[in-house]
């Protein structure tokens, strides 16, 4: 997306849509922090209204894969059973004696118990805090410092 004030026109509609006075146009005024925020402000809920929500932190399967591989002590067969038990885990019906019966007769005794300390936790996800966390950023709208670029 695109934003340019190319002309007074565009500046003033600008200010209307923040709901700022239009008369006062100076250059002081327009590269002000205050009007720069809420410009910003506006345009970024502009783009957070059109974004869909719900599939940005539901638990899908791919998310939640996504979440463990996130997690530093992922190793590939820790990951398949993890998303298996997660399935079970989902299943409206799921009985964990019953499974655990089953599994310990076709293993070893105690084989479900030692798998489930194989089980990793899943990071829950975070794309929608990380969208929130832009307005956050917005709204506090700290000057930078070289300083602080430097550091980094």
């Amino acid at each position: 997306m695109k934003f340019a004030l190319n002309s007074v026109r565009e500046i003033k509609r600008s200010l209307q849509l923040i709901r700022q006075d239009v008369e006062d146009v100076s250059f002081r005024r327009l590269f002000s922090s205050e009007i720069s925020r809420a410009i910003l402000l506006y345009w970024w809920k502009e783009i957070f209204r059109t974004i869909p929500k719900m599939p940005l932190d539901s638990a899908t399967t791919m998310n939640q894969l996504l979440g463990l591989l996130a997690n530093p002590e992922a190793k590939p067969q820790r990951v398949l059973a993890t998303m298996g038990a997660l399935r079970l885990y989902e299943e409206p019906d799921f009985d964990e004696r019953f499974v655990r019966e089953v599994f310990d007769k076709r293993f070893k005794p105690g084989s479900w118990n030692r798998s489930k300390k194989l089980l990793l936790q899943p990071e829950a996800p975070k794309n929608l805090q990380h969208l929130l966390q832009i307005e956050q950023t917005i709204r506090e709208m700290r000057p930078l410092k070289l300083e602080d670029i430097r550091m980094m």
